[in-house]
């Protein structure tokens, strides 16, 4: 592709992180997700309280950021979030809780049915495709947002341990880090 022989400005505002002690500049690079897609990025670093680990070998893109999120905070919380129902979920998350849509949910939506799912929570926008292939013993929750999928949890029968409700209030409010503004790429 050649170079535009015209070029416009444009305005970028930098998001800074905090390195060591001292403030450093941070730019956010959208991920490319065409054919070529590089995957470049950076994401906001969080301090845990605990070390980490996501068993994540053979996913290969963010349908599972709901599910990985849930099954940290059960984890942390020492309770039953799934109140001993079997439970799919998908989609991805945003750092402020939202669920965003995903890919080939028709394709699985019948895993999760021939995995012996009774409940599969799916993006709110996403439910009908869901439907449109699950049978009757697989009843489909639309979700749009975390705090939507712990409800639909609670009322499912799962036990909420104290961190499911997020974490504690710091100076960056109550999940985001200050120095991280929401950005689209998140």
């Amino acid at each position: 592709m050649a170079h535009p022989t015209r070029l416009r400005p444009i305005r970028l505002r930098l998001g800074r992180q905090r390195v060591d002690g001292r403030v450093e500049p941070l730019l956010g690079v959208p991920y490319d997700t065409g054919p070529a897609a590089d995957g470049m990025g950076t994401q906001p670093l969080y301090q845990l309280p605990r070390r980490l680990v996501l068993a994540s070998d053979g996913i290969g893109g963010p349908s599972a950021g709901l599910a990985f999120t849930l099954g940290i905070l059960d984890r942390l919380a020492g309770g039953d979030l799934t109140g001993g129902q079997v439970v799919a979920v998908t989609g991805t998350i945003d750092p402020n809780g939202a669920v965003g849509e995903i890919g080939g949910l028709p394709q699985k939506t019948v895993a999760v049915e021939r995995a012996g799912a009774r409940y599969f929570l799916v993006p709110a926008a996403q439910v009908g495709q869901a439907e449109a292939v699950a049978h009757r013993g697989l009843r489909v929750l639309g979700v749009r947002s975390l705090a939507q999928a712990l409800a639909d949890l609670r009322r499912l029968g799962g036990r909420l341990g104290p961190a499911a409700h997020g974490p504690p209030p710091g100076p960056a409010g109550h999940a985001v880090p200050a120095q991280w503004p929401s950005s689209p790429w998140s």
